[in-house]
């Protein structure tokens, strides 16, 4: 088995970043939250949890915004432009921020149905 030196793996990873910065850092947060909820906390706070299934949803939210940017069905394949990419991504954060604000404090058990929901939506 031939392992890649030290060099390429640093380099496919600043590719991979600078590919899906909005999939990654979504994946990061809610690692960080999650690590977080399960080694300090018996009863976790509420908008923690529901701070950690909007940054779940983000990563295919994101990932399925990036690859339809990449190959869209209205022009030919090729990587988009950056602006594209930045509103993409703003877009994708206001979305997530409105569906952040919209499972509320009082909304119960139904918060996780409906997040289940947008979830197999997405």
């Amino acid at each position: 088995m031939k392992f890649a030196s030290i060099a390429t793996l640093v380099q496919e990873a600043r590719r991979t970043f600078t590919r899906f910065p909005a999939v990654i850092l979504c994946g990061l947060g809610a690692a960080w939250i999650a690590i977080d909820l399960v080694r300090d906390k018996a009863h976790p706070p509420d908008a923690a949890v529901r701070s950690l299934l909007v940054l779940i949803l983000g990563i295919p939210l994101f990932l399925g915004m990036r690859l339809l940017l990449e190959k869209p069905p209205w022009r030919a394949a090729g990587p988009p432009t950056r602006v594209l990419s930045i509103a993409a991504v703003l877009g994708g954060v206001a979305i997530l921020a409105a569906y952040r604000w919209a499972l509320g404090r009082g909304a119960g058990e139904s918060a996780f149905l409906r997040y289940l929901q947008v979830m197999l939506a997405v």
